[in-house]
């Protein structure tokens, strides 16, 4: 109240009789500003914008029709005596820039000193991820903070009775931002009704107020999009820059936690993309990131070193053969759900053979039709077991390479990988602190196990990044459980169509969807509601070959 005295008293000096005239008391009941006269109470209720909810509808040019309409709805639909402040402010990012500078020098001393190869890769891996983010941040648009306050005044006999107005008409704002613009707007705290005030008669030239970073071309519409923030260099995985901005877009490995689709056609950049997550992840050392690389696609991308390789051959499993850490009901529920999945048959059917097998061994194929259905995996009941090892591995950063097997087998192996990870690691009391990254998710993504891990993963820390084709691969559950989607371009009408259907895609954004080229794509956050077009930042590989290209050119 002292900050609010000296107001006063300073406001008195200028011209009393106008300005205070009949002014008894003024106190801070936030969210209001509550001015005691000599015949009735004026109150002045303070709302604050801390953070938006767009739908991904809303992003396209073509919707500044409808942006004006809802604005002509707004004004219409709010009492008389509001007031809308914007306070604009430029974010420096110098200091930004001096730090990644300096964390440039640092690593490229580490690697004159260092003399082990994989550290030299991760430290490389690193360092060219670091001149990524300078070269953004130095070339690109400047970053725009922008603070919303929306006030109003209501005058009544006494305090209760205004407070109850004003809480009306509180509901009647609150409603008509979040429908129009789809602003949240809350109730300001103490602190930020008396640095709008001093800021407002100019004693304060920055009120730190609760902002959300826009891009400049934006805040003509008066809306603070969240669409750019600047980057922190602690904990970022860099998914690519933004088209016309070219500031760089990244999620934290927090973020990861709740999941990432990457959706596309054949070419479009898809395995790259994923290539280059995992290997910022394993250089940076942040958590442990197991792969399932079905094609070997994967492995041709990621640097030598930077992940242990792990084959069926160095890692056999024997379905008859249970791992120690578990219950044979529990072993038999996990191999009969991936040799059912990935052979089309029943579980039944596939449980009734191995129950044969294992009463009556090899003579249950000769005597018995209904076993027929595990030939497909006779490999899995000749396999000399090396659970322990395969167990081992899962638990830390592994790439687990099938390429050159039979699709049957590899859907198998593969499943049976996942369903270890889902009994064995998600029973674990601590956090995992964990990525599972699967390229060609498509032929794995029905799996109910699947299913479990990215229903169950976040609370956990085990987050899953899928790499697929088409936006209709998802089933409902992963796709209400997953919050970032980065989606490739594609002419197909229907994978516009699935693309609408997952996350809204429709109008100009479709239209932008069939003219992207290689590389670029739609990143879309559902938690923060934000659509981006990026061009996609390659692994480290790709980089160099693309490097040198244009050196010998």
């Amino acid at each position: 109240m002292k900050v609010l005295s000296k107001v006063v008293s300073l406001l008195s000096t200028i011209e009393p009789s106008v300005m205070l005239s009949g002014v008894k008391k003024v106190e801070i009941e936030p969210p209001d500003l509550v001015i005691y006269k000599s015949n009735d109470v004026l109150l002045a209720r303070f709302l604050v914008c801390r953070e938006v909810d767009y739908s991904v509808h809303e992003f396209s040019e073509g919707a500044l029709k409808e942006l004006v309409e809802s604005y002509i709805a707004l004004l219409n639909s709010l009492p008389q005596g509001v007031h809308l402040h914007l306070v604009k402010e430029e974010l420096d990012t110098s200091g930004l820039l001096h730090r990644i500078a300096n964390e440039i020098l640092n690593v490229q001393a580490d690697l004159h000193n260092v003399l082990e190869e994989s550290t030299k890769v991760r430290l490389n891996i690193k360092l060219d991820r670091l001149k990524a983010l300078y070269t953004a941040l130095l070339d690109g648009k400047p970053f725009t903070r922008i603070s919303l306050v929306v006030s109003y005044r209501v005058k009544s006999r006494n305090k209760d009775s205004a407070k109850s107005v004003a809480d009306y008409y509180e509901s009647l704002i609150v409603s008509s931002f979040s429908k129009h613009y789809g602003l949240r707007l809350s109730r300001a705290a103490r602190n930020d009704i008396v640095q709008i005030l001093l800021s407002t008669i100019g004693l304060m030239d920055k009120p730190s107020i609760s902002k959300v970073e826009v891009e400049v071309e934006r805040i003509a519409y008066m809306q603070p999009m969240n669409v750019d923030e600047a980057p922190s260099l602690d904990r970022l995985i860099i998914l690519g820059f933004e088209k016309t901005s070219s500031h760089p877009v990244g999620v934290k490995i927090e973020d990861l936690y709740r999941h990432v689709a990457i959706i596309g056609p054949t070419g479009r950049g898809k395995t790259t993309l994923l290539s280059s997550i995992i290997e910022q992840i394993v250089a940076e050392n942040l958590v442990n990131v197991v792969v399932m690389d079905f094609k070997g696609d994967l492995k041709k991308y990621l640097p030598g070193k930077v992940l242990d390789s792990l084959t069926p051959d160095k890692a056999p499993i024997n379905i008859l053969e249970k791992p120690a850490e578990m219950e044979n009901a529990d072993w038999r529920a996990l191999v009969v759900e991936a040799l059912a999945y990935a052979s089309g048959a029943s579980r039944e059917a596939v449980l009734k053979a191995l129950l044969t097998i294992e009463s009556e061994g090899k003579r249950g194929f000769i005597n018995h039709y209904h076993v027929s259905v595990l030939l497909p995996f006779i490999e899995f009941l000749r396999n000399r077991a090396d659970h322990s090892l395969l167990i081992s591995q899962l638990g830390k950063s592994t790439l687990v390479d099938v390429g050159g097997y039979g699709t049957v087998f590899q859907n198998a192996y593969v499943s049976m990988c996942i369903g270890l990870i889902r009994y064995l690691l998600l029973n674990k009391k601590e956090k995992l602190q964990m990525i599972l990254a699967i390229d060609d998710a498509w032929r794995i993504l029905q799996l109910k196990t699947l299913t479990e891990i990215v229903r169950e993963g976040r609370s956990k820390e085990l987050g899953v990044i899928i790499s697929t084709q088409s936006p209709g691969d998802l089933p409902d559950e992963i796709a209400e459980n997953t919050y970032n989607v980065v989606l490739f371009g594609s002419r197909s009408k229907e994978y516009l169509e699935k693309a609408e259907k997952l996350i809204g895609v429709k109008g100009d954004l479709a239209t932008l969807l069939t003219k992207l080229s290689i590389g670029e794509a739609l990143y879309v956050n559902a938690l923060k509601k934000e659509v981006k077009v990026i061009k996609t930042y390659p692994p480290t590989t790709l980089r160099n070959t693309y490097q040198a290209s244009r050196s010998s050119s």
